[in-house]
């Protein structure tokens, strides 16, 4: 379970990771590797989810990939229930031990596209600066 606050702005989703010391980043997407709508995002640092859901919406299932600083990959399963009076969303984290032994091959795959993307444009960034 994590604390989902619903604010003026939209929802705000802190969630709760043992590891987080070890985290070298957190991204998101479909479990298909689709990435998510605009009106939800993740702070890549410090995992904090924020969510201005349309009219409509009720619920929302993805998940968060954990990036640890060893290149161990831990996978968040997230479904957020913005109908919920009770301001909790589930997250359910897969066993971590399993996770980081047999990831998903389009989760692996989703990792090193991130790291990779842009990568051209920072290069020339690099060579400017």
């Amino acid at each position: 379970m994590s604390n989902m606050e619903n604010t003026n702005t939209g929802y705000k989703v802190n969630i709760i990771d043992d590891s987080r010391d070890n985290v070298k980043q957190y991204s998101a997407s479909f479990a298909n590797g689709t990435p998510l709508p605009q009106w939800i995002s993740i702070n890549p640092i410090s995992g904090l989810i924020e969510a201005n859901p349309p009219s409509g919406i009720e619920k929302i299932s993805f998940k968060i990939l954990a990036e640890d600083d060893d290149g161990d990959t831990r996978i968040l399963d997230v479904e957020l229930d913005f109908t919920s009076n009770d301001e909790l969303s589930s997250l359910i984290p897969q066993d971590q031990k399993g996770i980081q032994s047999a990831s998903l091959l389009s989760d692996q795959l989703f990792s090193e596209y991130n790291k990779y993307e842009n990568y051209g444009s920072k290069l020339i960034d690099r060579i400017n600066a």
